[in-house]
């Protein structure tokens, strides 16, 4: 129960920062559609996104919550992030300056399919000014990081709400006066008014990093946990860049239908996926006694939310991409295309959530090497099934879509083989979640063929399918330990 308040209190700040990540994609839709703009906008804030994705979500967490708990007090804590800071501020600045003088570069491997094409100078122009972004967002990650460590969950993940409602506000407020390049000082001002709230509650909780500069055995340690866990979860996340290269060559328009449809996808699993894995990391490698039983706890936990979470998704993909970003530059061919991506994404959403509670478990018992060695194999696969079924069998951007699920079910299947002797796979838990979802399907089904209005179907169907979906799992709960009292009598 421990794992589950935590996650719950992570969970809502996620559920914010996701929500407000999909008005951010409402409002680019609105002006911009699934153009050539957009097209350059989602190349361009690919690399930071990337790097908050990989660094923020995972490799900082990875390597500070562990540093932070196997300090021997807190005084001592604060005196090795104290020498961790300056190293890390730094590094964050060269790869910014850098960034800033080689954004043709990068939008050249980024996105090679768009070199010829118009919106080819716009993407290099934006990716120069987000690198500027990407530095104040590095600050803000590292501080909500320690804030992690500390048990501190919510603020640091409603501060990704808090830079998504700036940027949107910002975007229509300039869209007038700069056109294409309103995104610019969207993206700063929202950088900068997250940092500022993530800054004042790290100085409330006085998780403030003091400035020590050090090459010392804690500098060395956190680069060599960061070098290990950015290695693989970047692996992980290149196949995000991989995707989109791939998108560079088809149609206009692919690069954006696949972050529309991504983002919506990412809402599910941030909420299930990144809450457990996070919590997890926290509790594990402060707790190596009871390691395997928070894992088992957790994997349950996040297998029963994912089940029914993608079904519900697959089924309503068309109704949810037209209520989201059916309006403005944003037409019906652009829903239907949408909505057939998300739909290939969500196949894949229980194996990718699972996955992620597995990597905490590497991550917690200092077994990171072992997880650059998966998410190799993650990277080869996806990248090969997505040039497979995209481009060879032409099935565009949803064969993208489909190749990340196949790749993400080897992936937790591997997984679950090499830690077999940690942990069993949670066979009577995904029993119980397939059969309670498949009654929730068939019930949805029939309630989406009396309902047809597309905003009326979700208000009603979701609410419905999933108190049906609980009620079911508290059935087979209930009814297994009456069988047992049976046979034990």
């Amino acid at each position: 129960m421990k794992i589950l308040r935590k996650v719950f209190s992570f969970s809502l700040g996620v559920i914010l920062s996701r929500f407000s990540g999909l008005l951010r994609e409402m409002s680019v839709a609105y002006l911009f559609g699934a153009g050539p703009v957009a097209d350059a906008f989602f190349v361009a804030f690919r690399i930071p996104n990337l790097l908050r994705s990989v660094v923020g979500e995972g490799a900082l967490n990875a390597s500070l919550i562990p540093i932070y708990n196997s300090s021997e007090s807190e005084r001592q804590a604060k005196a090795k992030i104290g020498k961790i800071f300056p190293s890390f501020l730094v590094i964050s600045l060269a790869v910014s300056v850098l960034g800033w003088f080689f954004s043709e570069a990068i939008v050249s491997a980024v996105a090679p399919g768009i070199r010829e094409e118009s919106h080819f100078a716009l993407a290099v122009e934006l990716t120069r000014w987000f690198f500027l972004y990407l530095f104040v967002l590095s600050q803000t990650i590292f501080l909500s990081a320690i804030l992690n460590a500390r048990g501190v969950f919510f603020p640091t993940t409603v501060s990704q709400a808090i830079f998504n409602l700036t940027f949107s506000g910002v975007l229509f407020l300039t869209y007038q006066a700069l056109e294409s390049l309103t995104f610019i000082p969207a993206v700063i001002l929202g950088s900068l008014v997250q940092f500022l709230f993530v800054f004042t509650v790290a100085l409330k909780h006085s998780c403030l990093p003091s400035f020590k500069p050090s090459l010392g055995e804690e500098v060395k340690e956190f680069l060599k946990r960061t070098l290990f866990s950015v290695s693989s979860l970047g692996l992980n996340q290149i196949t995000v860049l991989i995707s989109t290269a791939i998108a560079s060559f088809l149609p206009v328009g692919s690069v954006s239908y696949l972050s529309y449809a991504h983002r919506v996808y990412n809402f599910p699993l941030g909420v299930v996926s990144v809450s457990f894995a996070t919590v997890l990391l926290s509790v594990l490698s402060s707790n190596k006694g009871g390691s395997k039983g928070g894992l088992k706890e957790g994997l349950r936990g996040a297998l029963l939310l994912s089940i029914p979470a993608s079904a519900g998704l697959i089924l309503l993909s068309e109704e949810v991409i037209r209520i989201l970003f059916g309006r403005g530059a944003f037409g019906e061919e652009e829903v239907i295309k949408t909505a057939q991506i998300l739909s290939f994404y969500c196949i894949g959403l229980p194996f990718s959530t699972l996955s992620r509670s597995l990597y905490s478990f590497l991550f917690s018992s200092d077994r990171t090497s072992r997880a650059v060695y998966f998410s190799l194999f993650y990277l080869t696969v996806d990248g090969v099934l997505a040039m497979s079924l995209a481009l060879g069998l032409n099935l565009g951007p949803e064969g993208i879509a489909l190749g990340s699920s196949i790749a993400n079910l080897l992936l937790c299947a591997s997984l679950f083989i090499y830690l077999r002797k940690d942990i069993k796979f949670p066979w009577k838990d995904s029993l119980r979640g397939i059969f309670a979802t498949l009654v929730m399907v068939i019930a949805l089904m029939v309630a989406k063929d009396v309902i047809t209005d597309p905003l009326l179907r979700v208000a009603v169907i979701v609410p419905i399918g999933a108190g049906l979906y609980f009620l079911i799992l508290l059935g087979l709960l209930l009814g297994e330990s009456f069988v047992k009292k049976m046979v034990k009598s």
